[in-house]
């Protein structure tokens, strides 16, 4: 469960600086303070700019009140290759056939969403290994399927022996990350650090027919 509290104090934190930026140039502007035409476009651009960040701001702090009901279910196979298809130029290996046909996935929002949420998640590893580029590994054990992002991209059974300490999505500045992290855990996924790598795990349903 996400804390309100928590996102509150981020979100009037970085609505500061936006606010701020905007309020300053729009100030210049408005006072007639920058006599050439080219000064007065630099400063509504960059006033436009701190706007269009206060906007997104906005939009990420209404997503924790847009989860949904976690009922719709989605292909798992669906999700591995939406989350494949958003890595872009890190890479991923897909284990398909370790995807079983029926199994499934119950998600609190769209399959869109929630792979963009696996995939913010995943790439936050580059912040602690800025020089390697992590690969993705996805495959289906135990139930659940796994994305593990490591920066030599090796796979679980390489990490099988690593310490798993709950993922914090607060460590870095925004609601970016932390709301990903409320997707995931709509989704009834979890999301754990190790060593050097990061793994999302989301439970899967297979047919009983």
């Amino acid at each position: 469960m996400t804390d309100p509290t928590r996102v509150l104090q981020v979100l009037i934190h970085d609505l500061r600086t936006p606010i701020g930026v905007a309020q300053g140039y729009v100030r210049l502007l408005q006072d007639q303070k920058l006599e050439s035409p080219q000064e007065r476009a630099r400063a509504l651009a960059r006033a436009m700019d701190a706007l269009g960040h206060l906007s997104r701001l906005c939009a990420e702090a209404a997503g924790f009140l847009d989860t949904g009901s976690v009922a719709m279910a989605i292909p798992a196979s669906e999700l591995a290759a939406r989350v494949e298809a958003r890595l872009g130029s890190h890479g991923a290996e897909v284990d398909r056939a370790s995807i079983a046909a029926d199994a499934r996935i119950r998600v609190g929002c769209d399959a869109e969403r929630l792979a963009d949420a696996i995939a913010v998640v995943l790439g936050t590893i580059g912040d602690a290994n800025q020089k390697l580029a992590p690969t993705v590994h996805i495959e289906s054990r135990m139930s659940l399927l796994h994305f593990l992002a490591a920066p030599d991209g090796c796979g679980l059974a390489a990490v099988a022996g690593d310490a798993k300490q709950p993922f914090d999505p607060w460590r870095g500045r925004g609601l970016g990350v932390p709301l990903a992290h409320h997707l995931i855990t709509a989704a009834h996924g979890q999301v754990w650090s190790l060593t050097s790598a990061v793994l999302v795990a989301i439970p899967l349903e297979t047919s009983t027919a």
